[in-house]
């Protein structure tokens, strides 16, 4: 009993980071949805995935790209 409790508990989390993974690919807060969708469970995850697309997502560019600039431009310099 005490393994099935553990294996759904690691299973739910699991859920939630993958969420939390794709709300940051659709504009959203990753540290936001991933609580969502750890209380929430599969009802947060319909959620998101019903939602649109931030629009401002597409043209702002990606924290780690941005950074990975700077440092080669450091680099090169």
């Amino acid at each position: 009993m005490e393994t099935a409790l553990a294996i759904a508990l690691a299973c739910w989390i699991s859920v939630a980071m993958l969420a939390a993974g794709f709300a940051g690919e659709r504009g959203r807060s990753r540290w936001n949805w991933f609580w969502i969708c750890l209380l929430l469970g599969p009802i947060g995850v319909f959620i998101l995935i019903s939602w649109p697309r931030r629009e401002d997502a597409a043209s702002r560019p990606d924290r780690d790209t941005e950074t990975r600039r700077e440092s080669d431009d450091s680099l090169r310099n």
